[in-house]
């Protein structure tokens, strides 16, 4: 991603951070389809903001103004519903969240953030855009470093005189291209201020004492981490707006850290006046940035309590000590040394959790006082306070709450909290756990048939990871979640003798807490279909049997047994048509019970004797391309000439289709046909006499069924036939008229509650169609 920030902060695409503080109006970014431009506007001596962003696709403008919630579209004002999406072209929709907005311009993506005085925005290049690109967010090749005038010349962007003249004055709007928004008499030589900035800014030209001050107003704000903390201290030193803190809590998340620059022989660091035990320390440091330099934290005592190399990037990530007290930092670099004092401020932390529970059950713990801190909850077994003992470990959340699975073992165990620091681990709190033994229990039937459901009556923990498995003395044969609802398992389609296990995932292991025996009976299938058939022609075939979701009908050539070679494979219901292979040979017809581990297996089998019949159809003598046993024949293109190549053959269709279908049910098209489908030929449907149609599918493609229109209405269904593929002329060969009448009403059943992470079922009636979604959002969320 690439952004513009703050005062402004650029970040190119390829990973680049650099000041441009300039006033006047510029390309942020531009690519084949899509045009970025901003406005800056000099809001003191050494800094300025983004006044205004426009954006230019699919023949639209779109602008966005600091200060205002409002969305500009080819000039005109829109007020946008939250969270509602606006659609300018099929190609460019626009969403309101809070004070930030999202922009999806084909495949690239823009979010832009609206402040009282100034615009954030962040751009997405579509996938597979590297090297199209230009302006001042670069040229996304992966090359952080090859930043370049309008004119293609390299240029050093840490030169502030080569990045103000050479490098922003390239890429400055001209009145002829500019789309940005102009009042009276205004033009982009109205907002141009070459002068600007006067006076430079960096964060080794605040001495410590305002430094602490702007971190102080930042951490009030709501300002953590190291490189959010970096932005918000740059902003308010350069342009000595103190108002600008509160904007940071509803900014664009910050991506990485600034690159620091080189300040010569100056060395110095900085970091917050205070910070919690644990907790996450940045550190700012100035110096030239080519030397080795070295961070020591000493006591008060003088000793040494950590030590860390850093790189090249300010700031630098360090853990603060676990013990409090007032420290000392020191930064050397090269030789040259710089300190600062640092006071750790103590944390108190206490646990809540139950006193005791039962074995391998879900334990939710609540830690109080521990926001600021890098916090861990551990389990220690009984009789045990050695650390490196514990069953197991979990990172403390910004909630404050952690879920973790008891052992199954009674005991009494003990809950530690604790943080890690530059000086290593510590225990703040604890608290006993008393845990009862694991109890579990699977009910089923004794025996059930192969390839049928069991029905499981599940008593446990059925806490996060816990399965109910079925094995074949030591394969693992299938499981299941063990809180899924409802607790149904697929037996497998071999017979035999299995063990089901309810298995926990305690903390201190996985525990079988119970286990049972399940007898797998034989399932019982027959095919009726007849003994001989014509190559190509249609048949039709009964089947007897267990005929579940997932059991199949699968015709295999002479001397195949794999079901991968089958030449036609259907689901397995009651009555169905096939029609025969054109190769002749002796097939086999196949009912395939499925199983758990879907692997199948044959129940019932049927020869078919398939004589020589119909030779097999051309691409172009049939509409589909591709036969019934699914072989394409090949296409001999020699010689071919792009005029009247492809262009269609039809004299004359005749649709065969019901006089009135459902809204959004799929529609079967049979017709039959006078003369050759061309290969650009196309049938559609669409409201009588309109020209939009409301789908369109290829001529060749007419064997699938096609989804109805949602709105009812009368349609006309076209064959409409490519004439000649140069000019892309076309006719309507047919027309046939269809009702859409109202679809079934569409309910949704499920039940009124249910568990967190499990399953539930969910019952749709009526006529959904193809595309229809069941979202689970919160009742406040606008679909």
């Amino acid at each position: 991603c690439g952004e513009s920030r703050n005062d402004p902060i650029l970040r190119s695409f390829d990973g680049m951070r650099y000041p441009f503080q300039l006033a006047g109006e510029f390309v942020l970014a531009q690519t084949k389809g899509l045009d970025i431009q901003v406005r800056y506007q000099p809001i003191s001596n050494t800094a300025s903001f983004t006044s205004v962003l426009a954006l230019r696709y699919d023949k639209h403008v779109v602008t966005f103004k600091a200060g205002s919630n409002s969305v500009w579209i080819d000039r005109e004002v829109h007020d946008l519903d939250i969270n509602a999406p606006h659609l300018v072209t099929k190609n460019l929709a626009i969403v309101l969240e809070g004070n930030k907005f999202a922009v999806l311009a084909g495949r690239q993506r823009l979010y832009v953030a609206v402040h009282s005085s100034r615009l954030d925005v962040r751009v997405q290049p579509a996938p597979g855009s590297q090297g199209e690109w230009k302006g001042l967010l670069g040229n996304y090749n992966g090359d952080s470093g090859d930043l370049s005038t309008r004119e293609g010349k390299v240029i050093d962007i840490r030169d502030d005189e080569v990045r103000r003249k050479q490098y922003g004055d390239s890429w400055r709007l001209s009145q002829a291209e500019s789309f940005l928004p102009y009042v009276d008499d205004q033009t982009t030589e109205t907002f141009t201020d070459r002068s600007h900035p006067t006076s430079s800014f960096k964060l080794s030209d605040l001495d410590d004492k305002k430094f602490q001050e702007l971190a102080a107003l930042c951490k009030k704000n709501g300002v953590s981490g190291s490189a959010a903390l970096h932005g918000c201290i740059y902003d308010l030193g350069a342009s000595g707006d103190m108002s600008l803190a509160s904007t940071y809590a509803n900014s664009l998340p910050v991506l990485g850290v600034l690159e620091t620059a080189d300040t010569g022989g100056e060395v110095a660091v900085r970091v917050p006046a205070t910070v919690a035990a644990g907790g996450t320390l940045p550190v700012f440091w100035f110096g030239p940035a080519k030397a080795r330099k070295k961070l020591t934290l000493r006591d008060d005592k003088g000793k040494v309590v950590s030590r860390t190399s850093i790189g090249r990037k300010s700031p630098r990530t360090w853990l603060a000590p676990t013990t409090a007290g007032t420290y000392t930092l020191e930064l050397d670099a090269g030789g040259t040394k710089a300190s600062t004092k640092l006071v750790v401020e103590p944390i108190t932390v206490s646990l809540e959790a139950p006193k005791a529970v039962d074995g391998a059950a879900t334990v939710e713990v609540t830690i109080k006082g521990a926001e600021q801190s890098n916090g861990y909850v551990g389990l220690l077994p009984p009789k045990q306070s050695n650390l490196k003992k514990r069953l197991t470990t979990w990172r403390a959340s910004r909630s404050g709450k952690v879920s973790i699975n008891a052992p199954a073992r009674a005991g009494t165990y003990t809950l530690v909290f604790t943080v890690r620091g530059s000086n290593g681990e510590r225990v703040l709190a604890t608290r006993p756990l008393e845990v009862s033994a694991a109890r579990a229990t699977v009910e089923h039937s004794a025996a059930v048939e192969a390839g049928a459901f069991i029905e499981l009556e599940i008593n446990g923990p059925r806490a996060r990871g816990d399965v109910v498995a079925l094995f074949a003395g030591k394969d693992l044969v299938a499981r299941l979640d063990a809180g899924r609802t409802p607790p149904k398992l697929r037996a497998p389609a071999i017979t035999g003798t299995y063990k089901l296990r309810y298995i926990a995932n305690a903390a201190d292991g996985k525990a079988v807490l119970a286990e049972s025996v399940l007898k797998v009976t034989p399932a019982s299938a027959s095919i009726d279909a007849p003994d001989t058939v014509a190559g190509g022609a249609p048949f039709e075939v009964e089947l007897k049997g267990p005929l579940r979701s997932g059991d199949l009908l699968a015709l295999l050539p002479p001397g195949q047994e794999a079901l991968s070679k089958s030449v036609i494979r259907r689901p397995a219901v009651a009555r169905t048509t096939l029609r025969a292979p054109y190769e002749p040979g002796t097939y086999q017809l196949h009912y395939v019970l499925a199983d758990s581990r879907r692997l199948g297996k044959t129940i019932a089998r049927r020869t078919l004797r398939v004589t020589p019949g119909a030779k097999r159809p051309k691409a172009t003598d049939r509409p589909g391309a591709v036969p019934i046993d699914g072989k394409l024949p090949n296409l001999d293109l020699k010689g071919a000439q792009l005029k009247g190549f492809g262009s269609s053959k039809v004299e004359r269709v005749v649709f065969k289709v019901p006089k009135s279908v459902e809204a959004r049910s799929l529609l079967q098209i049979k017709m039959d046909v006078t003369g050759k489908i061309g290969l650009g030929d196309f049938i559609e449907i669409a409201l009588k006499g309109s020209k939009k149609p409301a789908f369109r599918v290829p001529a060749m493609s007419a064997q699938f069924p096609v989804p109805m229109p949602d709105k009812p209405g009368t349609y006309e269904l076209r064959y409409v036939a490519l004439i000649d593929l140069r000019t892309k002329a076309t006719k309507v060969v047919t027309t046939s008229v269809v009702q859409v009448t109202p679809g079934a009403k569409i309910t949704v059943k499920s039940p009124s509650t249910a568990a967190a992470g499990r399953r539930f079922e969910v019952t749709v009636t009526g006529t959904p169609g193809m595309g229809t979604l069941i979202l689970i959002v919160k009742p406040e969320v606008k679909t």
